[in-house]
């Protein structure tokens, strides 16, 4: 019995040590993480190789796991994974520039970072790995006369040969190239044939016959790549960041339909979760999660997924694919990133993992309108108007046409999916009235493309600053209470409270703002700058809100309490974009004025140019009682006749009689600066009407100045 149960321990050790380790990732802000499950204490060392890093674990026969490692990070920072059994090396090999660190964490989990930058000066981590050296035996000692000098000297270890530091050259090589590789085996022409063997060397071709000359022979393809013909190639193809796409058998949803009825398969798919001794299955588990997502239940596959307590090969796919048939997308890192430019279905399923398309992506737009060309047809109802919207919010119209055509082209009434696509490019094109007209008829008929529908259609009156027809206000209540906590509501209760403010009624939809994004607090404070009511204006602007709303329209609130009459709370609104020269700058200055502080708006329109700045700086000059420097702004912003009232009032006579837009009061001053005559040696008649005339000519250029000046206001 004893020794039974020792030969059991042994082959559980075994069995034990014969296990690989594990090795999971993570994709963090700024970093990739890799999680090394190893269970017992391990000595270890991670250093500087060829080409990134290597990791070097003193455990003889060790195996890893590397099955998983780019489920759930891309390649941009961690491009390969390598374990070199020989020489007991895990190799890391980097695609950025970037830097290693590791330590232990819980469980004797060993993690290594691969963050962003430089290393910290002086990192243990930057130290090259010497590949391990075998010590010699020393000599056994051989008679009385052993020498023990000779026996220390061959049992020194000579330091090892340090590999050369990367050359900066060969990675930004490898950089350009990549991309030209991944493209070549996108298009076909190109196609990987898995790991390049260590120490390979290119096949030799076998001699040509002796009556061809020696140079037809082609050139034999490098070990790790094969080229295939322009037109064909079965290769699994690349990303545009060197990522391997996946097979399409992992997304062909139209291979997974059952023989017969749905109903009819469901029955026996479900007796077919349980195996032996009552286990489940995890072959009838993904027979099932496929049958639900050929028919577009994606929470009852998510459902079977998350609570079948088995591990099911491909789950995170599986559960991704679930969110994505039902028209969600997922909350962080999923398989499917940076797979949209792939040259298979793939791509059409990473375009769907996304809520918008970013500008600039590249997308396999061909690939995405085959993907859902063989989709079932009524995924492709549920599917189309989304996937659709994806394209025109990028500009790419043609292929949203393409997916309605699609769609188009099956036979029967396609109703609200094709006419979403429809309605979605009318609007795209300028054509408001006939989308809406669409939207409007889409929303009548109540059908599952309704809430969407009805979403759209106050988007697009909002953005053309027009207000929602009743109907369309009270159907969008109804559909905001229905669909509250649901995976509609976020985007309804947008929807509604937009619809409420663009009617005028703020205080509803100001009051439904606490706790949402600050995107909709900005939308409704920009509505109520531009067509609100000086009512509502004053009733919610007189007072700064939290979060304030972007600076243009903090500049318009302003700019309309400050025509109200409301200098300070104006000037408060622009005060921190006062600095910033533009249209805040010329309110806060204008507020200033108002407020008779000459010498701020002075300050903020120090180095300020333009007509309009100069206009203020003359006004905070009279303002101060410099109206000789103000007649000289008056002059930089184009005002003739304010210059020259402001040199009458410096009394500046000989300016005002020279300022040829002076008017009267030039010609007043011409007479106020008139030389008088010397007066005559004895008084004649003649002199004497000559004062006169003078008397009357100066007599008249007043009147003629006080008949020009604006007359004051008289009271009721």
């Amino acid at each position: 019995m004893l020794r039974l149960a020792l030969v059991i321990w042994l082959m559980a050790a075994g069995w034990a040590a014969a296990a690989p380790v594990r090795v999971d990732s993570g994709e963090h802000p700024g970093f990739s993480r890799l999680a090394l499950r190893f269970g017992a204490p391990v000595d270890w060392r991670l250093g500087r190789v060829d080409g990134g890093y290597a990791l070097r674990v003193d455990q003889p026969g060790l195996a890893y796991d590397l099955s998983q490692v780019f489920r759930r990070i891309p390649r941009s920072r961690l491009a390969a994974v390598e374990h070199d059994a020989q020489a007991g090396l895990l190799r890391l090999r980097l695609g950025c520039a970037c830097h290693a660190e590791a330590f232990v964490g819980p469980r004797n989990t060993l993690v290594i970072d691969i963050r962003d930058g430089a290393p910290d000066p002086g990192s243990v981590f930057e130290t090259a790995l010497a590949a391990p050296q075998p010590r010699p035996e020393p000599g056994l000692p051989a008679g009385p006369n052993y020498d023990w000098l000779e026996a220390l000297r061959q049992q020194h270890v000579p330091a090892p040969d340090l590999p050369p530091a990367p050359d900066a050259r060969l990675a930004e090589l490898r950089e350009s190239l990549l991309p030209q590789l991944a493209r070549a085996v996108a298009m076909g022409v190109a196609d990987p044939v898995g790991k390049m063997p260590r120490n390979a060397q290119p096949p030799v071709p076998a001699a040509p016959p002796a009556e061809a000359p020696p140079t037809a022979a082609p050139l034999p393809p490098p070990p790790q790549m094969r080229i295939l013909p322009a037109d064909g190639g079965t290769g699994p193809g690349f990303a545009a960041d060197g990522a391997v796409c996946p097979a399409d058998a992992l997304f062909d949803l139209a291979a997974w339909a059952p023989a017969g009825p749905p109903a009819e398969a469901l029955g026996p798919l479900r007796a077919g979760l349980i195996g032996e001794f009552d286990r489940p299955s995890a072959e009838g588990v993904v027979a099932l999660v496929r049958l639900y997502l050929h028919a577009g239940f994606g929470a009852e596959a998510r459902n079977l997924l998350e609570n079948m307590e088995i591990a099911v090969p491909g789950a995170d796919l599986l559960l991704l694919l679930a969110v994505l048939v039902d028209g969600g997308t997922p909350a962080g890192p999923h398989p499917l990133q940076g797979l949209t430019a792939c040259d298979g279905a793939v791509a059409l399923w990473a375009v769907l993992a996304q809520p918008t398309l970013p500008p600039g992506e590249r997308v396999n737009n061909d690939a995405v309108i085959r993907a859902f060309s063989a989709l079932p047809l009524h995924l492709r109802h549920a599917l189309g108007p989304g996937l659709a919207d994806r394209f025109i919010g990028i500009g790419a119209a043609g292929t949203a046409r393409a997916i309605g055509d699609a769609i188009a082209r099956a036979p029967g009434d396609h109703g609200a999916a094709l006419g979403m696509i429809e309605a979605r490019l009318d609007l795209a094109h300028g054509a408001h009235a006939t989308g809406e007209g669409r939207l409007r008829a889409i929303v009548a008929e109540d059908g599952s493309h309704a809430t969407h529908a009805l979403i759209a259609l106050v988007e697009s009156v909002v953005a053309r600053g027009e207000a929602l027809d009743g109907p369309s206000l009270l159907a969008l209540e109804a559909a905001a209470r229905e669909g509250e906590g649901g995976e509609d509501g976020p985007a309804l209760h947008r929807a509604l409270v937009l619809g409420l403010a663009a009617n005028g009624r703020f205080a509803e939809a100001f009051a439904r703002l606490p706790d949402r994004p600050a995107a909709l607090h900005a939308d409704v404070w920009r509505i109520l700058a531009q067509r609100g009511d000086d009512a509502a204006l004053l009733r919610h602007a007189i007072t700064r809100p939290a979060p304030p709303p972007p600076a243009p329209t903090r500049t318009a609130i302003a700019r309309r309490l400050l025509d109200l009459g409301f200098a300070a709370e104006a000037r408060a609104w622009v005060e921190e974009d006062a600095a910033i020269p533009g249209a805040a700058l010329l309110i806060a200055a204008q507020a200033d004025l108002a407020l008779r502080d000459g010498r701020s708006a002075l300050r903020r329109l120090q180095g300020q140019t333009g007509a309009d700045a100069a206009r203020l700086r003359a006004r905070a000059l009279v303002l101060l009682g410099n109206p000789a420097e103000a007649a000289a702004a008056w002059r930089e912003a184009g005002s003739g006749a304010e210059a020259a009232t402001a040199l009458w009032r410096a009394r500046d006579w000989p300016g005002a009689a020279m300022d040829p837009e002076g008017g009267p009061r030039q010609a007043a001053a011409a007479q106020l600066t008139a030389e008088p005559e010397p007066a005559p040696a004895e008084i004649t008649l003649a002199a004497s009407r000559a004062v006169l005339e003078q008397a009357r000519a100066q007599k008249a250029a007043v009147a003629r100045m006080l008949e020009a000046l604006p007359r004051p206001a008289t009271g009721p």
